[in-house]
């Protein structure tokens, strides 16, 4: 069992290293008027530009399918729903390390250099930037980081058992809002950066899938479980009563 666990990290890990080098090539190779609206003086900031936003596109489609899995599952009629599914682990943890891979280059992208600590020196000392769409983004990513790293440390068989399998799903539930997080950050990022609509469509439709995959399933745990209860009324209803027998 822990060959096969180790195997899917090396798979999604391959997948999702080959995501990261193609869509940076691909982001190099386009031109930047594609993504960012240069008549407003925004342009890409090369290479580090283009490494925060493969490394942000991974981390957002990993987000994305892992939170995909369980109402798939549910969707194609999978009775069965265990507290935790191998590959939705596999594709959080992930999720995760790229959140953070993408950090550095969010910071930097937006600083003079390597110097980490630029954008907080925007957001920071005047509460005002707090509130605009830059001080936004970076605020919810920063969220959604933490989130995404307390659910992958707890992802693990031994944190599991520790908790229990009522409490480890509750934890677990962090994941809608890291995901609302996520959108947030991502729309405001755009919004901050000036990226033209070509942009955030490729983004909306990323994230579309996840929130009609969630609403999808929810609908159908509901009319599940709307169906089960009343079989159970039915079956009631023909039970002889207590005088008849």
């Amino acid at each position: 069992m822990a060959k096969r666990g180790w195997s899917r990290h090396v798979v999604v890990a391959a997948a999702t290293a080959t995501a990261t080098v193609l869509i940076y090539f691909l982001l190099d190779v386009l031109s930047t008027e594609l993504w960012v609206d240069t008549s407003l003086g925004r342009k890409a900031d090369g290479e580090l530009w283009r490494y925060n936003v493969a490394t942000g596109t991974v981390a957002l489609i990993l987000v994305v399918i892992t939170l995909s899995i369980g109402p798939v599952r549910v969707l194609l009629g999978r009775e069965r729903r265990p507290v935790h599914l191998p590959w939705r682990r596999a594709t959080g943890v992930w999720a995760a390390v790229f959140s953070v891979l993408h950090l550095p280059g969010g910071l930097t992208v937006h600083s003079r250099g390597w110097a980490f600590w630029g954008p907080f020196e925007r957001i920071i000392p005047e509460a005002g930037n707090l509130i605009d769409s830059f001080g936004v983004a970076y605020w919810a990513g920063l969220g959604a980081l933490v989130l995404l790293a307390i659910l992958a440390l707890t992802s693990r068989d031994q944190s599991l058992r520790r908790m229990g399998a009522a409490q480890w799903k509750r934890l677990h539930r962090l994941a809608y809002p890291a995901l609302a997080l996520v959108i947030v950050h991502a729309f405001a990022m755009q919004y901050s950066e000036r990226r033209n609509i070509r942009h955030a469509a490729v983004t909306a439709a990323i994230l579309g899938v996840a929130v009609a995959l969630q609403l999808a399933g929810f609908l159908r745990v509901r009319r599940r479980a709307a169906r089960i209860d009343a079989e159970r009324a039915l079956s009631s209803s023909l039970l002889p009563e207590e005088g008849n027998l």
